[in-house]
């Protein structure tokens, strides 16, 4: 049982002092880091997924549909005023008793600039083609001049209004929200136009405001997706006038943006994707657009992730060390008890040799002991004899004696040989308690003796 548990810890110990506890534990480290990892990329990619769902379905949505609240209250209050002056008396009666003061349109406008804090008010008469502002006259629109070509659009337009961005001339061509109101006279023909100008530059603020805070790029486009409106204003110009249908990435989905009044996609564009949402402005009949790159979105995901996998790192770093000395405590404790092992084997060993030294002395004694009582059978044998001997002459002698049919000189001489037998055997009994004697002696002294000399001593 003791060289089985022996052998079972060398083997262990034999184990462990190889490289085999190295690559032991280089596996477990590269097992974990590689679990923590695919834990972490698995954890990354499903918020990938749910982060890029929720930015189109939800974050995109909610940009698009603020910005067109902000339009739409920022539109309400011009629309209103846009509507009073088309229906105000005074400015009815002005022009059907033909435009004669221009200091009263001129007055009139200038207060509804003044009340309400708009850029520019004006009026154009369809009969004179004057186009008045608070400043008084500006011009007479032409037909066949492209910046008055709007006025005859409104004039064949079946709605009483329109919202449109263009330069105000009175404003030294500033970007401007028209809103321009059809004016009729009291049996409804179209005697002009009028309205107010609201300042670009309060959307475009806001655009530059939800595009900083979100990270996303905003732009309007027209019905033809011609990028009409976008945070790029300079100089009060829209430097990007492009059209969707050209610009790389988005031109791939650009007639499913035209021809839907809610889209949301991604396209690719420079090996990133980018996610878009749009939505139709019934208004403006124009199309906003918000998108964002999913690079952007992903930062913090990403700061996440390299996060994970550095804790990861720094567990599966403390896990290895952890490991590291547990197995280097047991590989010791192993040791110690290996040791304590080969030194009872070798307390061991030596009682084994000692038994087997015993023993073999043993057999040896039991080997002599039986030679001694062999030979000792063999003594008495022949003390047997040689006692049978002369009690048979003594027996004979005796008997001869007794039966006193002899002489005088025959009993002397059978007493004779009787006393010779009696000494004999008394002799021969004496050596035997000689013997017995040297037996029982635990230290002899040994002498040379005349061998010869002690036979002739017997047989004489």
């Amino acid at each position: 049982m003791v060289q089985k548990l022996e052998q079972t810890h060398k083997s262990v110990l034999y184990f462990f002092k190889n490289n085999d506890k190295r690559n032991m534990i280089g596996l477990l480290g590269v097992f974990l880091l590689l679990a923590f990892i695919f834990t972490s990329l698995s954890s990354f990619f499903v918020s990938k997924q749910s982060l890029q769902h929720s930015i189109v379905s939800q974050q995109l949505p909610l940009t698009s549909d603020t910005i067109y609240s902000e339009i739409q209250k920022d539109l309400l209050l011009p629309l209103h005023i846009s509507s009073t002056m088309a229906n105000d008396t005074f400015l009815r009666d002005w022009v059907i008793k033909g435009e004669k003061d221009i200091t009263e349109i001129e007055k009139y406008l200038m207060e509804i600039k003044i009340k309400y804090q708009t850029v520019s008010s004006f009026f154009i008469s369809d009969q004179t083609k004057k186009y008045y502002y608070s400043g008084g006259l500006l011009k007479t629109i032409k037909e066949n001049e492209s910046r008055d070509a709007w006025f005859f659009r409104v004039k064949n337009m079946k709605k009483s209004y329109e919202i449109n961005v263009d330069l105000d001339m009175a404003n030294a061509d500033t970007i401007t929200f028209f809103i321009n109101y059809k004016v009729f006279n009291f049996s409804g023909r179209f005697i002009g136009a009028t309205g107010v100008g609201l300042p670009v530059k309060a959307i475009i603020s806001k655009i530059n405001h939800y595009q900083k805070t979100y990270h996303r790029n905003i732009f309007f486009t027209n019905s033809s997706g011609e990028v009409i409106l976008s945070n790029q204003l300079i100089n009060n110009e829209v430097k990007n006038k492009s059209n969707i249908k050209q610009l790389p990435g988005i031109s791939a989905i650009a007639e499913h943006i035209l021809s839907q009044d809610s889209f949301n996609e991604s396209y690719e564009l420079d090996n990133k994707t980018v996610l878009i949402n749009s939505r139709h402005i019934p208004e403006l009949n124009w199309y906003l657009i918000v998108q964002q790159t999913e690079d952007e979105t992903l930062t913090e995901i990403r700061k996440i992730l390299i996060i994970n996998i550095v804790i990861c790192v720094f567990v599966t770093i403390v896990v290895l060390v952890i490991v590291a000395f547990l197995t280097n405590r047991y590989q010791h404790r192993l040791e110690n008890r290996n040791q304590k092992l080969e030194e009872q084997n070798g307390k061991i060993n030596e009682q084994r040799l000692l038994l087997e030294s015993q023993t073999s002395h043993l057999t040896s004694t039991n080997k002599r002991l039986e030679k001694l009582n062999s030979e000792k059978d063999e003594f008495l044998s022949i003390a047997a004899h040689d006692l049978k001997s002369p009690l048979n002459g003594i027996s004979g002698m005796a008997q001869l004696i007794m039966e006193g049919s002899t002489s005088s000189s025959d009993i002397q001489q059978y007493s004779e040989i009787i006393l010779s037998s009696s000494q004999s055997m008394t002799k021969l009994i004496s050596n035997l308690l000689d013997v017995r004697y040297l037996d029982s002696m635990q230290n002899l002294s040994m002498n040379r003796i005349d061998f010869i000399q002690v036979v002739d001593n017997v047989i004489g």
